[in-house]
């Protein structure tokens, strides 16, 4: 049996608390992902990777240390703020190429 009970009243500190630390822990989260997205710009850049070559976001999720699941997710996110330059391949921000 659960020792938790939820209908019992919380003194407001207590409350105060544990915001804090899911405030706190979001943030980090936000912040980890954000630094991942721009390493996986810069790998993409670096390498001069193309998305659409088999097997190179199981090699950039290898290199991160996250799920391929993970890197699918952000370069899903990336594409649409950026795309793909039609003369290198390289992330560029979408206004540069629509011009």
């Amino acid at each position: 049996m659960s020792n938790n009970n939820w209908s019992r009243p919380t003194d407001w500190d207590t409350v105060c608390r544990r915001n804090a630390g899911r405030r706190h822990y979001n943030a980090v989260r936000q912040f980890l992902r954000l630094r991942r997205r721009g390493q996986l710009v810069a790998l993409l850049n670096q390498h001069h990777l193309l998305l659409c070559h088999r097997g190179t976001q199981a090699r950039l999720a290898r290199e991160l240390g996250v799920s391929r699941t993970t890197v699918c997710r952000d370069v899903q996110f990336l594409l649409t703020l950026n795309t793909a330059c039609p003369c290198c391949g390289a992330l560029v921000p979408r206004e540069r190429v629509e011009r």
